[in-house]
């Protein structure tokens, strides 16, 4: 069950440098929408389900 301010998300991608792009550009958007509402991103994560991995910028799954 996902908490308040959790949200499930489906991917495609072909391959990690793909789905790095659509994960920096979310990031991106998500950064952007709370700037223009004078707003602050404090915590943001991104785990995947099935293996438990979060997501890190620079190395992708860990």
């Amino acid at each position: 069950m996902l908490g308040d301010n959790e949200y499930r998300l489906t991917f495609s991608y072909r391959d990690d440098a793909d789905l790095k792009e659509q994960i920096d550009a979310l990031f991106d958007e998500i950064y952007t929408a709370a700037e223009i509402r004078n707003c602050v991103v404090d915590d943001m994560s991104l785990t995947d389900d099935a293996t438990g991995l979060g997501w890190d910028h620079t190395d992708g799954w860990r």
